[in-house]
């Protein structure tokens, strides 16, 4: 009988330990919504901006090419 009062207090302090109030529940959805979202803005402007330096890595080789071209012509 002893052991299973043992058993029964253990169990109750651990759960009564691991309990999250609604409250902190709440906030912390709210944090990682806007953490998702943070997320999802972050990676749309990554792509945007990789987008973009591809873009001036073509005008760059372009305006290379252009450079060599004049550099190789005789005179």
């Amino acid at each position: 009988m002893r052991t299973h009062t043992f058993i029964a207090s253990i169990l109750l302090v651990c759960l009564a330990v691991s309990c999250v109030s609604k409250k902190k529940y709440t906030e912390l959805q709210g944090e990682l919504h806007s953490t998702r979202v943070e997320l999802a803005n972050t990676t749309t402007e990554k792509e945007r901006l990789e987008e973009k330096f591809a873009r001036i890595e073509e005008r760059v080789a372009d305006y290379n090419a252009k450079i060599n071209c004049y550099h190789s012509r005789p005179g």
